[in-house]
């Protein structure tokens, strides 16, 4: 059975106004540029920080995502740090559905 691969990154942003800019942005622009992603997640962990979530089929699509993030997040590097970043493979899921 073929395991699906999660990244997590954690961000701490010089401000909560800063984080709320980020989150619109990436709500916005996130889809478009993680069309290989089965799974988004973008999580405040605080009043300036935040928790990113990806999953991927494989580590080649886990791959061309973060090419194109990369460029991406770096307009946001005067206001955030990474304070982590965790790749592995996705050992359980679960999502209730919504009644």
């Amino acid at each position: 059975m073929q395991k699906y691969i999660a990244r997590i990154g954690h961000l701490n942003f010089s401000s909560a106004a800063e984080l709320e800019n980020f989150s619109k942005q990436y709500s916005q622009e996130a889809i478009s540029l993680s069309r290989e992603a089965l799974e988004l997640k973008l999580i405040t962990t605080s009043d300036n920080s935040a928790l990113l979530l990806g999953i991927y089929k494989n580590l080649e699509d886990a791959e061309i995502v973060l090419r194109r993030l990369k460029p991406w997040l770096a307009q946001f590097s005067e206001v955030y740090e990474q304070s982590f970043y965790l790749m592995g493979d996705l050992e359980f899921s679960y999502q209730k559905e919504e009644v």
